[in-house]
């Protein structure tokens, strides 16, 4: 019997590149573009995340952040395929959406970026890395993009915001920042193991033929993305989601009052009943109690001291860092609970918001399938992602 391949991860490398850094920047009285050069991101292999991290060039002097900063101190970040169709972000989509989207996505047994060495919350000298993931599963490389074509590369932006938005007193000093761009990607296998000449595999999981119902060969997405659901304070109605048609990974929630604060948890309906057309998945359920499932299982958030939790944000998890697909397979795809929904599906929470809840944001994490046929970028040929993935966020579909 032929022995089967190496798995990819068996058969790979990781591999990490800083490809530029940004001119130093002190925020003012306009937004500045601190993108990388015609927003072109680093081609190489199969990508797996991006990271933007924030250094400082000078310090500051005094000064106090507004609220949900550092993370907001980019006002926008955004990926696109090269089509120009939105993989993560958008134009409402700041550091803070990118800090909870990296926080509650359930790619790493540590994915708080509060919690790294890489952090300060320093006025004066802040410090901050937020990460744009492709990659859903470490363990198998599922959702890693392929990356070769310099011709036509992925395309990222990220603004700084305006000083008065940043801080609530403003330093005596503003200090300069600069950016630096990490790709994170995995080597393009050899055909053989140059040790024990066993065949390898050749590209990630979610790659291939006839996947996702896609014909000819397809390639494994996630997304996020932000909408605004109609909520009405101190009523008791249902919020009924407006990103849906592919299979949800996560979801998180955040409430706000009319000047845009981050209201308490208890602003969350309670009791809250969440549902996907009529069939009930929380039935009258406290959502301090949802965000203690949470945080049991996020592992770099339990210690023996009780960690706090984000003002106004309540995680709906259905991504596992363990488990078995949402075909059954046994395997580490970590999909087993996603949540499969079409254009027509409702799904909606409801119960009695809080006083303060004048605004409900939601991010969603969605997955789906691309056509890479009939493209000069499809597998056969320069191997890059090129079909649009998704319609845009703009328009909340």
């Amino acid at each position: 019997m032929a022995q089967a391949p190496l798995s990819f991860r068996a058969s790979t490398h990781e591999y990490f590149e800083k490809w530029t850094t940004s001119a130093a920047t002190t925020p003012g009285a306009a937004t500045v573009d601190v993108s990388p050069l015609q927003n072109s991101v680093q081609s190489y292999g199969f990508a797996r995340w991006i990271d933007i991290r924030l250094r400082n060039n000078s310090s500051g002097t005094g000064g106090t952040f507004n609220a949900d900063y550092p993370p907001k101190i980019l006002s926008n970040i955004s990926l696109t395929d090269p089509n120009g169709a939105e993989l993560y972000g958008g134009p409402t989509w700041s550091g803070y959406e990118a800090y909870l989207a990296q926080k509650y996505g359930q790619y790493k047994a540590v994915n708080d970026p509060t919690l790294s060495q890489l952090y300060s919350s320093s006025v004066t000298a802040p410090l901050f890395q937020w990460r744009i993931p492709l990659e859903m599963s470490e363990a198998s490389g599922l959702g890693a993009l392929p990356n070769f074509d310099a011709q036509s590369p992925y395309k990222l932006k990220a603004t700084v915001d305006l000083s008065t938005n940043i801080w609530q007193t403003a330093p005596t000093t503003i200090p300069s920042l600069v950016f630096d761009y990490i790709l994170a990607a995995y080597t393009v296998p050899d055909g053989v193991n140059k040790q024990s000449g066993a065949a390898q595999t050749a590209f990630p999981p979610g790659i291939g033929q006839n996947i996702w119902g896609v014909q000819g060969v397809g390639c494994t997405v996630q997304h996020w993305s932000l909408s605004t659901p109609t909520i009405t304070a101190s009523t008791a109605m249902t919020a009924s989601l407006i990103r849906k048609g592919n299979i949800y990974r996560n979801l998180v929630m955040v409430v706000r009052n009319s000047s845009n604060v981050r209201q308490a948890l208890s602003n969350f309906p309670n009791p809250t009943t969440f549902q996907i057309d009529g069939a009930p998945l929380w039935l009258s359920m406290d959502p301090a109690y949802v965000l203690n499932e949470w945080f049991a299982r996020e592992v770099g958030q339990a210690g023996s001291t009780n960690v706090a939790a984000d003002t106004g944000v309540l995680p709906v998890r259905f991504a596992s860092i363990d488990g078995i697909n949402i075909q059954g397979v046994d395997g580490t795809l970590g999909m087993q609970n996603f949540l499969g929904t079409n254009q027509a599906s409702r799904i909606e929470f409801s119960g009695t918001w809080g006083s303060g809840a004048n605004t409900l944001q939601v991010l969603t994490n969605d997955v789906n399938g691309v056509s890479l046929e009939g493209s000069s970028y499809a597998w056969s040929f320069a191997q890059q992602l090129s079909a649009p993935s998704l319609s845009s966020v703009r328009t909340g579909n």
